[in-house]
């Protein structure tokens, strides 16, 4: 049988496609690879797609954003969430999964995120 690196071995087992532990760690490297060069190009072209963002323009933001979240300020990755407001459709900035859905649960209200504040610091004892 011929491994993926080129080399005839003799499998030890019938779903053996690899000669040795070393060369299957470099097929799972290269897999590994692939598959988060492949997310990339998905999650870029998604974005562009959905809100008409360049990948390009998105690392431009996150670098302007000092590569944190514009609400926290914990560090994010690319993958990080575009938000935007919903009736005009206008991006605002990255944010961390927590403060995404935070500004969503409370409908990109100010008014009642400045409730809730209030709220918090009524009850802060």
């Amino acid at each position: 049988m011929k491994c993926a690196c080129g080399l005839e071995f003799e499998p030890h087992h019938k779903l053996q496609k690899w000669c040795t532990p070393k060369c299957l760690g470099k097929m799972w490297a290269r897999a590994k690879y692939a598959s988060e060069f492949g997310k990339a190009k998905q999650r870029d072209y998604t974005r562009q797609w959905r809100s008409g963002v360049t990948g390009e323009w998105v690392r431009e933001l996150w670098e302007r954003q000092g590569r944190k979240c514009a609400i926290c300020g914990i560090f994010i990755t690319l993958s990080a969430h575009l938000d935007h407001n919903h009736k005009t459709r206008e991006n605002r900035g990255l944010l961390c999964g927590h403060c995404n859905v935070g500004v969503g649960m409370f409908k990109d209200d100010p008014m009642l995120l400045s409730k809730a504040i209030d709220y918090l610091n009524f009850y802060r004892g």
